[in-house]
């Protein structure tokens, strides 16, 4: 309904002495204080709501972003190395393997 244009969702909240606290704390720290309406509690949810939560759980519909790149793996110790005269072979296997190519002098020093 938001992303047919409305500005406001008006959401019923069902209390329940079982529920989970971790869901009353967002409920609390991201809206504002429910209305009560025939002994029913009702909150107004925002465009802005939707989007906090949707940011706040990015973990949830995605975790790379909290993986670390070793864990990953996209990083590889294996690299080519070619001397500074002769680098055609290594660049070509290079290109088909699409990695890099370490150039480096008679004496191992990169280049």
């Amino acid at each position: 309904m938001i992303l047919q244009g409305a500005q406001n969702l008006v959401v019923p909240i069902k209390s329940n002495n079982t529920g989970n606290s971790k869901r009353k704390q967002l409920l609390k720290s991201s809206l504002s204080s429910p209305m009560i309406y025939n002994g029913v509690q009702f909150y107004w949810l925002t465009q802005e709501d939707v989007i906090r939560f949707l940011l706040n759980s990015i973990g949830l519909f995605s975790p790379i972003p909290t993986l670390s790149i070793d864990a990953l793996d996209i990083i590889s110790l294996e690299f080519l190395a070619v001397g500074y005269h002769f680098p055609v072979g290594a660049i070509s296997r290079a290109l088909v393997d699409q990695t890099s190519v370490a150039v480096v002098d008679d004496y191992g020093t990169l280049r």
